[in-house]
């Protein structure tokens, strides 16, 4: 009776074992998959991308991209000065047209659709409508930044991030329109973390070849860390509508960049990584990917003889 009871026993811890084993797998299995893409041909047509490429200097192509708060996807062209809307499915929709004398290091789209263009050289954001009308600009402070930066709007507001991950408050875009933060003008130190979300702020690092590190900001600072042989590089995306965070990272594997997409629980839960198998990039981008609110990735590359949308939905 005694042996019986021992095998059961074993039995049922030998089951426990392998459905923690099935959880643990499932809930870190490759959960996207790649829907569609759209090829997108350099000329003068107005589907088109520019692309400057001469023997004098390094060729200038389109870099700069977006999703807007319903998945569409934006593209663009500082050369033309348009930019290419693209609906959730990747269909073309229009090309919007806004003023020659803005110049574009990065772009980013509200709530409310208001396209807002960074533009690095005058140290200006100006807000445009979906039509392409100027209808705001904003000077800042570009000594606030230790580098150029990128745009993040988090809690209806606007910011600048660097290099180093201090952001700096552009401007307040309650009721669709840009009031201009004091931060923004004024020489002052900026305080490290993304914001994402209310009161929640993110700082990521790493342990070179072996680990990523992310500081949650908030009430209570939250540390974690996840396994990541041979990383190289590592950057905070966003957060989605369902408060889920994601990470990008860059590794070494057998002397290839392999680029990944971590997305992790509001409360720091590994949910997945994902691989993104076409990691070619011939030309310089402000980012590599875009996720939309859903949580869908989509990755622009602008090859050589031709730009391409990837878009990757969940499962």
């Amino acid at each position: 009776m005694h042996v019986i009871n021992n095998r059961i026993i074993r039995l049922f811890i030998l089951l426990i074992i392998i459905f923690w084993l099935l959880g643990k797998n499932a809930a870190c299995e490759n959960t996207y998959h790649l829907v569609r893409t759209v090829k997108i041909d350099y000329g003068r047509e107005n589907n088109h991308l520019s692309l400057i490429n001469t023997d004098s200097f390094h060729p200038i192509v389109s870099e700069s991209f977006s999703n807007d708060s319903n998945g569409n996807f934006y593209v663009c062209d500082a050369i033309s000065n348009k930019i290419l809307h693209y609906s959730k499915n990747g269909s073309f929709i229009k090309a919007i047209r806004y003023p020659d004398n803005i110049s574009s290091a990065d772009m980013i789209i509200d709530q409310s659709n208001n396209i807002y263009i960074y533009d690095a050289i005058q140290s200006k954001i100006n807000q445009i409508n979906n039509y392409g009308v100027l209808r705001q600009s904003l000077s800042f402070n570009p000594e606030n930044l230790s580098s150029r930066g990128i745009l993040y709007i988090s809690s209806q507001k606007l910011y600048i991030v660097d290099s180093e991950q201090r952001a700096l408050e552009i401007a307040d875009l309650s009721n669709g329109k840009m009031k201009e933060s004091k931060q923004s003008t004024r020489k002052k130190e900026i305080t490290m973390g993304i914001p994402a979300g209310m009161d929640r702020k993110y700082i990521v690092s790493l342990t070179r070849g072996k680990e990523g590190i992310i500081n949650i900001l908030e009430k209570r600072t939250q540390i974690i860390s996840f396994i990541c042989d041979g990383i190289v590089s590592i950057r905070f995306i966003k957060e989605d509508q369902r408060k889920n965070f994601y990470i990008q990272t860059e590794r070494i594997q057998k002397d290839v960049v392999v680029l990944e997409i971590h997305t992790f629980s509001h409360d720091g839960q590994l949910l997945d990584s994902f691989t993104i198998q076409d990691n070619h990039y011939p030309y310089w981008t402000s980012k590599l990917l875009s996720i939309d609110d859903e949580g869908n990735i989509w990755q622009f590359i602008p090859n050589i003889q031709f730009a391409k949308i990837n878009i990757f939905n969940k499962n």
